[in-house]
């Protein structure tokens, strides 16, 4: 905000929502009437179903807080690959690996983790979770493919969807 001068969420909305054709994805008040919003949910210790408890993420959207469906997170992922929204070099710095300090290599950087799977395939991916939601956009820009999940449920036993389909 310092940098650009105006709001963050004003600047998604203008430089990648907007130009992405992202319809569906908002950053998440939840006094705000958004329609089609997923409830999230959670187990309780008898593996039944209870509500999961509001968790307001306005404070840092940055890190959380924005809602999304699987449409537009892969319109998200075709310009990424496409570069569209970000210059292939800055995409490159964005999905790292990052060394630091102390030498020790690390395949995150600014919000993506890289690495290549046991195929060898190169891919980039970002998760979350929260209270009561879990999701995954797995990109293979070289393959160009993209698979996402969004689940409204945070199960502790969830393997990731994401790489099983990745895997077919």
């Amino acid at each position: 905000e310092n940098v650009t001068k105006i709001p963050f969420t004003d600047y998604l909305k203008k430089y990648i929502f907007t130009p992405a054709g992202m319809t569906s994805t908002f950053p998440e008040y939840h006094k705000d009437i958004i329609r089609n919003r997923a409830h999230g949910y959670e187990k309780n210790i008898y593996r039944k179903f209870e509500n999961a408890p509001l968790s307001d993420l306005s404070l840092k959207f940055a890190g959380g807080g924005l809602i999304s469906n699987t449409e537009d997170l892969l319109k998200f992922a075709n310009c990424l690959m496409n570069g569209k929204l970000i210059k292939t070099s800055t995409l490159d710095i964005m999905t790292g690996p990052v060394t630091l300090k102390n030498g020790q290599v690390l395949g995150y950087s600014l919000g993506f983790s890289s690495g290549k799977d046991n195929l060898r395939r190169r891919y980039i991916t970002h998760s979350g979770s929260g209270t009561g939601f879990v999701s995954n956009l797995l990109i293979y820009p070289d393959e160009y493919c993209a698979f996402v999940y969004l689940v409204n449920c945070k199960e502790k036993s969830y393997e990731n969807p994401a790489f099983q389909l990745a895997s077919i």
